[in-house]
């Protein structure tokens, strides 16, 4: 019993400490362009590194020419909006944009073979 007061506290703790971790974010905050570009590096490293199948419908290259080219689109300051938006967003789509167009040239099948899906 004194498990589930003791973690029940600590859970209100948290929650009251979250709430008020908020009060100084500043969504109009711009971040210098070599931090974002730093914060984008960690991601493609964390992608390359975490992601199951980050080459599955997009080949190594084409992904590699992704990284850059978005990476070179960091050139000026970006609140974090703007930054998600601009260039985050981009990347995020990716894998997704080459799996419709392999999806688009192959001829699908169903479960049940010899069923055409296109």
């Amino acid at each position: 019993m004194n498990t589930i007061k003791s973690t029940g506290f600590l859970i209100c703790i948290l929650f009251i400490y979250s709430c008020t971790a908020t009060k100084n974010y500043n969504p109009n905050k711009k971040y210098p362009a070599q931090q974002l570009q730093q914060d984008y590096s960690l991601l493609q490293n964390i992608l390359e590194k975490k992601h199951p199948s980050l080459y599955w419908y997009t080949s190594k290259d084409s992904m590699d020419r992704y990284f850059e080219k978005y990476y070179g689109e960091i050139k000026d300051s970006m609140t974090e909006q703007q930054f998600g938006w601009s260039v985050i967003s981009k990347n995020n789509g990716l894998s997704i944009i080459g799996y419709k167009t392999e999806v688009n040239e192959a001829k699908l099948l169903s479960p049940v073979e010899g069923i055409s899906m296109s």
